[in-house]
């Protein structure tokens, strides 16, 4: 099943200790962890790579565990990925990739392939992936908390 990972916050938005608590024999429910969304420029990659570190730590790297990351849009994932796979490149236990509507197909299809034994995938999505794509060996999911909409105000001549 997936896990449940509550990121805390002080009153500045600084990422406190997480802590990891098992959220098995659920029934399809998706358990998320609201992380504060920021402007692009203002990402702060610290809460996330936390998570990463979080997992390595606390589960063994034969053990199969995914993170998927839902961000509100391809600037979030942008100012995200670059942090991620320097972390990735580092420990040689991640691998960072991304999902998002303007990637080519074959780009697109990545995250749908298996990584080697000892290494992780970490996807970083916009909500393309939240109801139309299941990625299978994901254990672990992220949520933002922001989405970007469209609005139309009928009152506004």
């Amino acid at each position: 099943g997936l896990e449940y990972i509550p990121v805390e916050f002080d009153a500045d938005g600084k990422p406190t200790a997480p802590c990891v608590q098992s959220a098995r024999g659920g029934s399809g429910g998706l358990a998320t962890a609201k992380l504060p969304g920021a402007k692009p420029k203002l990402m702060n990659a610290k809460p996330y790579l936390q998570l990463l570190k979080r997992i390595d730590e606390t589960y063994p790297r034969n053990e199969r565990g995914d993170l998927l990351i839902f961000l509100s849009g391809l600037n979030e994932i942008m100012a995200l990925a670059e942090p991620m796979r320097e972390y990735a490149k580092e420990t040689k236990r991640w691998i960072i990739l991304m999902l998002h509507s303007t990637l080519p197909t074959e780009e697109q299809d990545k995250v749908f392939d298996l990584p080697p034994e000892g290494v992780r995938k970490c996807v970083l999505s916009t909500n393309i992936a939240e109801t139309s794509v299941t990625i299978d060996g994901i254990r672990f999911v992220a949520d933002s908390g922001k989405v970007k909409e469209m609005g139309f105000e009928t009152d506004s001549g």
